[in-house]
C-alpha cells in the first residue's frame, strides 16, 4: 500500500520513472491483484510507452474484470492504437459496470460523435443530461447527436436549452441557425432567428469560421436576402481558398449557384 500511494504521488507530480519502480514493487509483492497493473499502465501511458500500457491494462483487466477504470483505460489505449472496436467495446463495459461516473458519460458521447457514431451516442449524452441538466455542453452534445441522426425538433430543442443556460457559446448559435435555416420541414424553419443567430456567431468568431459563414448565407436566403448570401458566399469562397479548404470552396460553389438562381438551400429530407 505504501509503494502504491507513493507512486501516484510520484505520477501526479510528474516523476513518472520514479512512479513506475513502486508499481513495479506493489506488483512484485502483490502479482494477482489488478489495480497495480493498472497504476503502472498509466504511468506508461504518459511515458508515451502505448504498447506496455496496453499489456498492462489487458492484465489488470485480466485479474479483475471489474475493474471499471482499467477497461476504460483499456479502450483508450485501443483506440490509440486506432483499434476503434476494440476500444468502444473496452469503454462501454467501463460504463456498464460504473454508470454513475458522469464525467466518462460524458468523454463516451464526445468520443462517439466525433468518430459519426451519433446514434450511438444519444444514450450517453441523454444521461449526462438527466444527471447535470444545468450544463450547457451536455446539452449541446445531446443537440448535436439529434441533429446528426436528422431528428431536429428534438436537437433544435437542446440547443435553445443550451443557449438559454450559456448565451454567448457560437457552435451552438450556428447549429440553431443551421436547423432554422435549412430544415427540410418547413414548420421548423424560422429565417429571421437564423439571421439574428448566425450574425451573432459570425461576429463572435470574426468573421473568419467559415462553416458559420455558410450558415449565415443559408440564412439570408432563406430570408430572402439574396444579394446578401451571396456577397457572404463570395467571403466563403476567398476565405476557404486561402486556407486551401478545398472542400468548403466548392461547397461555396454550389451554394452559389442556388443562390444566383434565388433558391435558398434546405437539407433533403
Amino acid at each position: 500500500m505504501a509503494h502504491d500511494n507513493l507512486g501516484n504521488v510520484l505520477m501526479d507530480e510528474g516523476k513518472l520513472d520514479e512512479a513506475v519502480k513502486h508499481f513495479q514493487e506493489v506488483i512484485r509483492l502483490t502479482p494477482a491483484i489488478g489495480k497495480p497493473y493498472n497504476d503502472l499502465g498509466k504511468a506508461y501511458a504518459l511515458q508515451k510507452k502505448l504498447d506496455d500500457a496496453l499489456t498492462m491494462f489487458s492484465k489488470a483487466v485480466m485479474l479483475d474484470p471489474g475493474l471499471p477504470e482499467a477497461r476504460w483505460n483499456l479502450g483508450n489505449a485501443w483506440l490509440l492504437k486506432g483499434k476503434v472496436d476494440e476500444g468502444l467495446s473496452q469503454m462501454k463495459m467501463a460504463l456498464r459496470l460504473n454508470p454513475e461516473n458522469i464525467e466518462e458519460q460524458r468523454k463516451f458521447a464526445d468520443t462517439l460523435i466525433k468518430m459519426g457514431k451519433a446514434r450511438e451516442a444519444i444514450p450517453y449524452c441523454e444521461a449526462v443530461v438527466a444527471a447535470e441538466p444545468g450544463d450547457a455542453h451536455a446539452r449541446f452534445a445531446l443537440g448535436s447527436a439529434c441533429l446528426a441522426n436528422n431528428r431536429l425538433e428534438q436537437a433544435a430543442a437542446s440547443f435553445r436549452e443550451a443557449l438559454r443556460l450559456a448565451p454567448d457559446i457560437p457552435q451552438c448559435m450556428n447549429a440553431l441557425a443551421w436547423i432554422y435555416a435549412t430544415g427540410a420541414k418547413a414548420k421548423i424553419r424560422n429565417g429571421a432567428e437564423a439571421v439574428r443567430l448566425a450574425e451573432k456567431a459570425c461576429k463572435i468568431t470574426k468573421r473568419q469560421n467559415t462553416e458559420m459563414l455558410d450558415t449565415l448565407a443559408a440564412a439570408y436566403a432563406e430570408t430572402g436576402r439574396f444579394d446578401e448570401a451571396i456577397k457572404t458566399t463570395e467571403e466563403i469562397r476567398v476565405l476557404a481558398l486561402s486556407t486551401h479548404d478545398t472542400a468548403m470552396a466548392d461547397t461555396a460553389r454550389q451554394r452559389m449557384e442556388l443562390y444566383q438562381n434565388g433558391k435558398p438551400y434546405h437539407e433533403p429530407p
